[in-house]
């Protein structure tokens, strides 16, 4: 067994370990620009793909004419969401029960610039554009909340009937540990405040990407197989696997740079739809989203309302809370419970009680179903506002 004595960098035996100025693997790609991001990648002879998106909040196509679409020079594709295969396909779905999936493509808008109804192929993203303006649409405006206060009163329009055809509350859960009431009056203090967050603090600095194609290849079985690159490094394949009924072997997947992101592996419509309109054309066919279609998947705010007994040494004895969760509309991964366990792990307060409320709205399209405020981020409040009545350092 070896002993290495001394500080890494003075070790002459290591070759990586302990060295300075040895840069990393992709460093000089990404510092020189010659790194390609999702946005970036073209391919010969490439045709450009876009969605319909929705001017309205809540909306429903009751019908649509294509016929001015399709006859526009350059327009080499418009399809539908009546098209049978685009009917056929499974709902869009991260991760988890499928049932709280949005369809790949449907004719319900759940928030304003939701793809929606309808796509195009053409020679340039203008002629695609020029298109979608030819489009004939019947709209129905639907009961629309951006507020998850208004949504969860008494009568509100329900905004996702098929899972909540009563209400907008998605999830309730209440707890109550201890004596809270009588902890709340043998407290020297009492504290309420009100707080407001995301459930994720960021914003994915390159939107997703799918470029798609079709061709024989060159050392795999016959029949056509699917490249497509511009994607997120995801476990998502075998959902194109089976979209297209294609075996494992007949896909090829190129994954491009990523920008900086967190825990956001879930292919877009963009990547779902792309080989269909490649299929269709007999083309290599590019369909991306831009910054503010990107914009749609960063999960809603959460607000609690935290009421706080404490001593005069700074000891929390009761704790209560009410978290209002805003769940957006459909999410793309598993929707979770609406939860505020935080307190119980994080303080030695005997007397916690809570409810947290999952609430639909037509807001932001989640990426991961919102849940409990972080335990650090609760606590930190609290000490604060604990330290600040009491003119204490909070460390």
């Amino acid at each position: 067994m070896f002993q290495y004595e001394g500080r890494n960098q003075d070790r002459k035996e290591f070759k990586v370990v302990g060295r300075r100025g040895i840069p990393g693997r992709q460093a000089c790609v990404i510092a020189t620009g010659k790194a390609m991001f999702s946005p970036d990648v073209v391919v010969p002879n490439m045709l450009h793909g876009k969605f319909l998106r929705s001017p309205y909040a809540h909306a429903r196509i009751r019908s649509i004419d294509t016929s001015k679409a399709q006859a526009l020079p350059g327009v080499r594709a418009v399809i539908t969401w009546e098209d049978p295969e685009v009917k056929a396909m499974p709902r869009w779905m991260g991760m988890g029960d499928i049932k709280y999936g949005a369809p790949m493509l449907g004719n319900v808008a759940d928030l304003e610039g939701d793809e929606v109804g309808a796509m195009v192929a053409a020679e340039s993203e203008e002629l695609c554009e020029e298109a979608l303006r030819l489009l004939k649409i019947d709209w129905e405006e639907l009961p629309q909340y951006t507020d998850p206060l208004e949504a969860m009163k008494p009568g509100a329009a329900p905004l996702q009937p098929e899972l909540t055809p009563q209400s907008n509350v998605f999830q309730t859960s209440k707890y109550d540990i201890g004596n809270v009431d009588e902890a709340f009056k043998k407290a020297d203090h009492v504290v309420e405040y009100d707080s407001n967050f995301p459930q994720w603090g960021l914003h994915h600095p390159n939107p997703a990407t799918g470029v798609a194609w079709w061709e024989q290849d060159q050392v795999g079985s016959e029949g056509p197989t699917l490249f497509i690159t511009g994607l997120y490094p995801s476990e998502d394949d075998t959902k194109l696997w089976d979209i297209y009924k294609i075996p494992i072997d007949k896909i090829h997947r190129l994954s491009s740079y990523q920008g900086g992101k967190y825990c956001d592996f879930i292919y877009r419509r963009c990547v779902f739809l792309a080989p269909l309109l490649a299929k269709r054309t007999g083309r290599p066919v590019r369909v991306a989203d831009n910054r503010r279609d990107q914009f749609a998947t960063v999960s809603g705010q959460r607000s609690v309302h935290v009421k706080l007994g404490f001593n005069d040494d700074g000891m929390i004895t009761a704790c209560q809370d009410r978290l209002i969760l805003n769940m957006g509309t459909r999410p793309t991964s598993t929707a979770k419970w609406g939860r505020a366990w935080s307190w119980l792990g994080t303080t030695k307060c005997s007397n916690v009680r809570g409810e947290g409320h999952n609430i639909w709205t037509n807001t932001a399209r989640s990426g991961l179903g919102p849940d409990n405020p972080y335990a650090w981020q609760l606590l930190t409040i609290a000490i604060t506002k604990v330290a600040n009545e009491l003119g204490m350092d909070p460390i």
